[in-house]
């Protein structure tokens, strides 16, 4: 059999005979051709390959002490899941373990910081791979998985397109998989139906860790070695740093981005605050997405009449003092993972009001005051709330404070000791045969490309009519051009102005 044949026979043949077929094709192909031959015929449809594959991807695995360990993020410019891999890599370089950091070949050139100590190695973008150039990626992440000679790779592109891919090479390499979940699991819900088919990936994974307790409850449907961890803190609790709140200062922190951070809502938001407290004023620190959105929010901060009232700073290094002359933290994301402006203003003792979260870790003390997701009447009132009760606000702030002391005290080291040295004694997977997992599985993929195929009949409809409305303009233009037509009008002159001016005058 050639490669295209082995792909089919790996997939859609006999199940009985696949481990053996396996084991054949990776002799013959090498483990990164074989899996780029699957992944070039079943790239739109991962979820059959998956299944087909997930079983018997970790026959190569071997429980072994863990020595050696590769992390996966696209890049290690600023971002919060940036920040965390620069972070782990320093952490397990620190614990003694050999770590090799792979990014992508179209990183940024500003990057957080990493030890000398870690390797750092390269591989064609995620973003840019498709079912043609997949072979390009494979051959570079499995050269580097043999000549480092890693025992597990902990891959933090949760949402990638290539995870499933990967994750097969990596088993079938002999290295063990772990997924990192930098958000909530709402994105596998809220997005097209690729997203859709990597929750089937998360099974066959040597485990998963998240940031909530929400997310581990969800994960723990697909595996059945989940861990769940916290973000880092980037300011270390301080009582001498605390924020005063003595000022009628609002916060907010973040990336200006519309669609998920929706800093629009925290203008609407002051918008209310101002007719109750003239005084008050926001300060919206991170840098603005686009030029557009930028555009877009100064013309809004205008219409509502707050120019005086909003300050755009845009993006900081050291976001402390801006935090330090704030009395209220105001959050207004539709969704997140694990926000880290929010432990920031915790850390520095600031009561928040938050668009409702409530699966987010950090919102479980009194210091969060949650109000309804775009309720901006609610949001205002909270603030000016607290305002009008200095006392109130100032235990808050000592809840905020003290919560973030508790976690400056977490044990990362412990975490990840613990996760590695389970990988030499367990194999980790939920049941191969659990039928709830699939129906909701299969049933999200239908959903989603039932909406695709609406979506692209519709664009198909428009461009007819887009294409029907070209060649009548085209029409119309030929016949103002033809001699026929300028004839006509010039016939018709006199008896048209004749017209107009008697319509002149009967008005």
């Amino acid at each position: 059999m050639d490669i295209a044949e082995y792909a089919d026979a790996l997939v859609s043949g006999e199940p009985s005979l696949r481990k053996s077929l396996l084991v054949e094709a990776s002799n013959k192909y090498g483990v990164a051709g074989i899996v780029s031959a699957v992944a070039s015929k079943y790239w739109i449809n991962s979820v059959e390959a998956v299944r087909a594959l997930g079983p018997i991807a970790g026959l190569a695995q071997l429980k072994r002490t863990v020595h050696t360990v590769a992390l996966y993020y696209s890049g290690l410019s600023i971002g919060g899941a940036e920040r965390v891999t620069a972070f782990l890599a320093n952490l397990w370089a620190g614990m003694g373990y050999r770590v090799v950091l792979i990014t992508d070949d179209d990183t940024s050139a500003y990057e957080y910081e990493v030890n000398q100590i870690v390797e750092r190695r390269i591989i064609p973008s995620y973003c840019k791979a498709n079912a043609e150039n997949y072979e390009n990626r494979a051959k570079a992440l499995a050269d580097i998985l043999n000549a480092e000679q890693v025992d597990a790779l902990v891959y933090g592109q949760w949402l990638g397109q290539t995870l499933p891919w990967d994750m097969l090479l990596c088993k079938m390499s002999g290295v063990s998989f772990l997924i990192y979940t930098h958000g909530v699991m709402r994105c596998m819900f809220d997005a097209d139906c690729m997203r859709a088919e990597l929750a089937l990936a998360y099974r066959y994974s040597d485990g998963v860790i998240t940031l909530s307790d929400v997310n581990t409850r969800f994960w723990q449907l697909f595996n059945a070695h989940v861990w769940q961890t916290i973000n880092p803190l980037t300011i270390e609790p301080d009582s001498s740093k605390r924020a005063a709140l003595d000022s009628y200062n609002i916060v907010w922190v973040g990336r200006l981005s519309l669609f998920d951070k929706r800093p629009d809502e925290a203008l609407r938001v002051m918008a209310e605050v101002v007719k109750q407290c003239p005084d008050a004023h926001l300060i919206m620190v991170g840098p603005f997405a686009d030029d557009a959105t930028e555009q877009q929010l100064r013309q809004l901060r205008d219409s509502l009449d707050l120019s005086d009232a909003v300050s755009f700073v845009g993006a900081q290094d050291n976001v402390l003092p801006y935090l330090q002359k704030a009395s209220v933290y105001l959050h207004t994301s539709l969704y997140e993972g694990y926000p880290i402006a929010l432990a920031e203003a915790k850390t520095v003792g600031i009561p928040s009001v938050l668009y409702a979260l409530p699966y987010l870790t950090l919102v479980q003390d009194e210091s969060v005051i949650q109000v309804g997701q775009g309720n901006r009447s609610a949001a205002a009132s909270a603030i000016c709330g607290l305002w009008q009760n200095p006392e109130k606000m100032k235990q808050l702030g000592d809840i905020a404070f003290n919560s973030m002391v508790g976690m400056s005290n977490y044990d990362f080291a412990r975490l990840w000791r613990g996760i590695f040295d389970s990988l030499g004694s367990s194999t980790a997977s939920s049941a191969d045969d659990d039928v709830m997992v699939d129906l909701m599985i299969d049933a999200r993929i239908a959903s989603s490309k039932s909406y695709e195929e609406r979506i692209n009949s519709l664009c198909s409809n428009q461009a007819l009519l887009e294409q029907s409305l070209s060649s009548k303009s085209m029409e119309i233009q030929s016949v103002k051009e033809s001699t026929s037509f300028k004839v006509g009008l010039l016939i018709t002159a006199i008896p048209r102005k004749i017209k107009a001016i008697l319509n002149s005058l009967r008005r």
